[in-house]
């Protein structure tokens, strides 16, 4: 995945099944973004909204689109979750809930008023 994110200029892959494990799914996924440093993306809503999208363009359902779309993602990680998308013409909701998943407190050096505008490592 990350020779193909190389090679097509892309932050990752989105790969799909309609082979849902819960039946109230629509769509089963799993986001690989190496070029992002993420291995997997547990559950991603920009991807899931992107593949509603999509799904409606190659008029996936035989002109029987669903209202809303429910995608499973996250369970071989252990921290499965659902996001919910809607196509409404060239227009793509999606929504869920979320849990907090890390609290961390971030600390930047002061500002030392030479103007750089230098990018910070940790």
């Amino acid at each position: 995945i990350e020779r193909i994110s190389e090679e097509f200029d892309v932050a990752g892959v989105y790969a799909f099944t309609f082979d849902t494990l819960e039946a109230e799914s629509t769509v089963h996924g799993r986001a690989f973004a190496p070029a992002l440093g993420v291995e997997e993306d547990p559950v991603t809503g920009t991807a899931s909204g992107a593949v509603a999208g999509y799904l409606r363009a190659a008029e996936a359902f035989d002109g029987e689109f669903p209202e809303e779309l429910r995608f499973e993602q996250g369970h071989f990680l252990d921290r499965p979750g659902h996001v919910r998308a809607r196509v409404d013409g060239d227009e793509v909701r999606v929504g869920g809930t979320a849990v907090t998943a890390a609290e961390v407190d971030l600390r930047l050096p002061a500002d030392d008023g030479d103007g750089s505008d230098e990018i910070l490592e940790a």
